[in-house]
């Protein structure tokens, strides 16, 4: 299925007619990260997003109780996502595409960057995507690198892979620094075992691709970092979306 207007994926989703993984779909447009929490975590997760603004560039806040972004005209936060992973005490108690009966106005939603949006402006250049060109979902890894904490907040950083031809790893890399609010250039190059990755082959997400002998592992900051944080500092209560499941904006990309 390939889609180009993100409302008309937001209503299949609202209508439980897609959940898989958006990457490659409405390329013109910003994907985004999500997490919901209650209250009272609020603003030390937005401090945590300025001290941690590679793998959390926040693109906005939606006021407490609020279901309808500001940069989706017409959406609910709580249908219009592929999948949601709910959370209570940093235990996954459920995988669902719809957190209606989840939801109270006491809840606060964070939109984080996302780095599906820059993969449309590396294409663009005519460098290939592996994931994309085969269908798989980018792998995505737990790494050895602390995030920088707040009073809540702390873990370990998730970066996300991408085999790139020894030749354009530095197109790449400059590209993708222009877009910091996608998480920016990458934030490691080569070793994997320098991230504390000790088995390439099984990423904690997303799908492993067998490299050529030009390419290159490239590692980015990723937005899934929300999601290994809420499992360690195991908040009361948190809805993440699932891994490369995002809220797809009007905002363009």
């Amino acid at each position: 299925m390939y889609i180009e207007d993100p409302k008309q994926l937001r209503e299949l989703c609202r209508n439980n007619e897609f959940d898989s993984k958006t990457s490659g779909l409405c390329v013109n447009n910003i994907h985004v990260n999500m997490l919901i929490l209650p209250e009272k975590y609020a603003d030390d997760f937005e401090l945590f997003c300025k001290k941690n603004n590679k793998p959390c560039p926040l693109i906005e806040r939606l006021e407490t109780g609020n279901r309808e972004s500001k940069s989706a005209s017409e959406s609910n936060i709580c249908t219009d996502l592929p999948k949601y992973n709910v959370y209570e005490n940093g235990k996954l108690i459920n995988v669902t595409n719809n957190i209606e009966k989840y939801w109270n106005n006491k809840l606060v939603t964070f939109l984080l960057g996302c780095s599906n949006s820059f993969e449309h402006h590396i294409i663009k250049q005519n460098i290939k995507l592996k994931h994309i060109e085969q269908d798989k979902c980018v792998a995505m890894y737990k790494t050895n690198v602390e995030t920088d904490k707040t009073k809540y907040f702390s873990g370990k950083l998730v970066v996300s892979m991408r085999l790139i031809n020894k030749n354009d790893v530095k197109k790449v890399t400059d590209i993708t620094n222009k877009y910091p609010l996608y998480h920016g250039g990458p934030v490691h190059i080569g070793d994997h075992t320098e991230l504390g990755i000790k088995d390439i082959t099984r990423p904690d997400w997303g799908d492993y691709i067998e490299p050529d002998d030009d390419d290159i592992y490239v590692f980015w900051a990723c937005g899934v970092t929300v999601k290994s944080i809420v499992e360690n500092i195991k908040p009361d209560f948190a809805i993440v979306h699932e891994p490369s499941c995002m809220f797809v904006t009007d905002l363009t990309n």
